[in-house]
């Protein structure tokens, strides 16, 4: 019994310490650029500053671009939105809504915008 309560003791400790082992923004750069094996930057670039994903040529010889949007001053409800319902050819993410804070909050503090 009391070998049970000092692993259970020493579980609780070291996931309060644990806690501090990655900072949030760091947390936030982690879920930017590699979000469960698909990273945000492809799409929206190295701080979400939107990019060209791809440019193709139409059966009519006219030239078509798909960009990613520019999110750097997106807001907490429109990130949210956008990740929890996909938006044109963005999928659909599976964020829990601190994950959601944490990738807002590391968009802002990457472009002195908050």
């Amino acid at each position: 019994m009391i070998m049970k309560s000092m692993i259970i003791l020493l579980s609780c400790i070291y996931t309060m310490q644990a806690e501090d082992f990655i900072s949030k923004l760091e947390y936030g750069q982690m879920l930017y650029k590699n979000t469960r094996e698909v990273s945000c930057v492809p799409c929206h670039g190295d701080r979400g500053e939107g990019k060209e994903i791809t440019s193709y040529r139409s059966v009519k010889g006219s030239i078509v671009t798909i960009d990613g949007p520019n999110i750097q001053n997106s807001t907490l409800k429109q990130l949210s939105e956008s990740l929890a319902k996909g938006k044109g050819i963005m999928p659909k993410y599976y964020f829990t809504e601190k994950e959601i804070e944490i990738l807002h909050s590391y968009l802002l503090n990457i472009n002195d915008t908050h």
